[in-house]
């Protein structure tokens, strides 16, 4: 027996994501006089209810033969699924109650030139929510909406995603009528209630996203007054959230069906320590170096990565781990407020909002960096650099003899300069490089970590076979020989996602996020190189000077954030399938 045979045994079955592809479960038109125990083929969540396009039936049907009486509204319902067909679902349970009504409303559907399919037996939980759906997107299309019972799913589901120890919850109206709630853990995205594959109704996720943003909003946070399907709204959630030490950064956006929310769990727990380096899953030398960056009198200090990387948290370990945290004027000009920092003066200014063409006025962001400038710093955190002003803040506060800190989206330290120097940010190559405005950059990213019940090669292997998956499988197995032929390392070390799990990672096979990075203090020589517009050769010779030339080694000076991620593969820690995530393999070039 394989050593996955074996581990199925006595392991609980894999539980996928998404909506279901099955053909909705049909019965006959005869009534069944069954209870919902004994029908095997009963609709019991709302993911297995066909999509549909509107609801036909209820009390204020305007057609006679659809009226439901409100004692019935729950157990009998016609569903219009597209423009050709339809559908009655009904709660077997109540039979004799309902029979009288299945051929009238069969016939109402038929003469609107409606093909009407065999009735589905569905729970009333079910035919209520697709009720209320329907109900809720009429009271939409003609302007009235409540957000009753909104704020009380919102909070439920907030609740769930920061026990599981998620960083984020995203909230959507999908297809047919549905809204789908997940959480990202360790990096995937998973059903915010596994039992019902974080599926609700259309009218409670849009419901919890307006109580969300008009009711729980921070004052004056919000970007406009009321929520809208339309346009992109953004808040923070503090207090209003009724969590103890949690804060939301919520944003929306419109979508094809209906508008998607996503809400990035913060933890605000006052007086609470920042994460160690080493906890963050930096290495030893990159904690060197980073100490090192602290010791700067000036210049730039650059975190790099994209959204979802850590960067924040690592910021503020950075400012209160700092030698002269107490002792040296700081402050942070915030779009939003994330965390509060220790002995940091933090100005909010909503970035989203400004306007650079209103006469006689000035930018009020870049008016704060102005004044701050009089305020004797030591230390300026910029926020993120994401436009003409913020990089010239953090530009001018460097070249005046301060620390300004920044947060910025790329794809590496090699790709900094070329970002920065972007016509939407505006900086030259000449002053980035000249003047020693740049005093430490980073690339970071946080990977999942494996459990400890992570699958060896053979493992992986028979189960990727048993579950017939052979592309997972072929990209498997090219992986490991351009590993050891490319790279000459010992794929037999190499450890995998257990996509069964086990109680210590409550089944999801990963247990945390770590931390990737590449450091570096730019040198003479790296930035003589850069000024030419050559990024690429500057960081090629910034690894042959520096690096150890050792996959093996956990001396990160040098070396690339990929090499990072493959030392960590290779002592176990991560998937090596992660190592993707930062280009082919066949494209690194191995420094002999």
């Amino acid at each position: 027996m394989s050593w996955f045979a074996k581990k199925q045994v006595a392991t609980a079955p894999i539980h996928g994501l998404g909506l279901s592809t099955q053909p909705p479960r049909a019965e006959s038109v005869a009534l069944s006089t069954s209870t919902v125990q004994e029908v095997s083929n009963l609709i019991k969540t709302l993911d297995e209810f066909p999509k549909r396009q509107e609801i036909l039936s209820g009390v204020a049907s305007s057609n006679p033969a659809l009226k439901i009486p409100q004692s019935l509204e729950n157990f009998i319902i016609a569903v219009k699924i597209n423009d050709k067909e339809a559908v009655i679902a009904y709660d077997p349970e109540q039979t004799n109650a309902i029979k009288a009504y299945l051929p009238t409303m069969t016939g109402a559907l038929r003469a609107q030139g409606l093909r009407v399919g065999e009735a589905l037996l569905a729970s009333p939980h079910v035919i209520k929510e697709v009720r209320v759906a329907g109900e809720a997107l009429l009271n939409s299309k003609t302007g009235a909406h409540s957000t009753s019972g909104g704020a009380n799913l919102f909070r439920e589901w907030v609740k769930i995603a920061v026990d599981a120890g998620a960083t984020d919850i995203h909230i959507q109206v999908v297809d047919g009528g549905n809204g789908l709630v997940t959480m990202r853990v360790d990096g995937d995205l998973e059903p915010v209630m596994q039992e019902r594959k974080g599926l609700f109704t259309s009218h409670d996720v849009r419901n919890a996203m307006i109580a969300a943003f008009e009711n729980m909003a921070d004052l004056h946070s919000n970007n406009a007054g009321t929520f809208s399907d339309a346009k992109s709204m953004s808040c923070m959630i503090d207090e209003r959230l009724g969590i103890p030490n949690i804060r939301l950064r919520f944003s929306s956006q419109r979508g094809f069906y209906g508008p998607k929310s996503v809400s990035r769990i913060l933890h605000s727990e006052i007086g609470a320590k920042p994460m160690p380096f080493e906890k963050m899953g930096l290495a030893p030398s990159q904690i060197e170096m980073l100490e090192r960056a602290q010791r700067i009198e000036s210049g730039a200090i650059i975190q790099s990565g994209v959204t979802g990387s850590g960067k924040t948290t690592a910021s503020k370990t950075l400012i209160e781990t700092h030698p002269k945290n107490g002792t040296a004027a700081m402050y942070a000009v915030a779009d939003p407020i994330e965390y509060l920092l220790k002995n940091v003066h933090q100005i909010y200014v909503q970035r989203d909002l400004l306007t650079l063409e209103t006469a006689g006025q000035k930018d009020p962001y870049s008016e704060v960096i102005e004044s701050l400038m009089r305020m004797d710093p030591d230390l300026v955190d910029v926020g993120e650099v994401r436009d003409q002003i913020s990089a010239r803040a953090m530009a001018n506060v460097a070249k005046s003899g301060h620390v300004s800190l920044a947060t910025l989206h790329t794809d590496s330290i090699g790709g900094i300069i070329n970002r920065l120097t972007d016509p939407k940010l505006g900086l030259t190559r000449q002053e980035l490089t000249s003047s020693k405005v740049l005093g430490f950059i980073s690339y970071q990213a946080l990977l999942p970590q494996l459990c400890e019940c992570a699958m060896p090669q053979v493992a992986i292997e028979d189960y990727l076979k048993a579950t017939a998956q052979t592309k997972e499988l072929s990209y498997v197995n090219s992986l490991v020989k351009i590993m050891a032929k490319k790279l000459k390392v010992d794929t037999e070390v190499l450890r995998y996602r257990n996509p069964m799990g086990c109680p210590l990672c409550r089944n999801r096979g990963n247990q945390g996020m770590t931390m990737v990075a590449e450091m570096m203090l730019p040198d003479d020589d790296w930035l003589d190189v850069a000024s030419s517009g050559n990024d690429r050769k500057a960081l090629r010779e910034w690894r042959l000077r520096y690096s150890d030339r050792d996959f093996y080694s956990p001396d990160m000076n040098g070396k690339l954030v990929v090499e990072h991620t493959i030392y960590k593969a290779l002592m176990g820690q991560v998937d090596p399938r992660n190592i993707s995530r930062f280009g082919p393999l066949e494209q690194l070039e191995v420094l002999q």
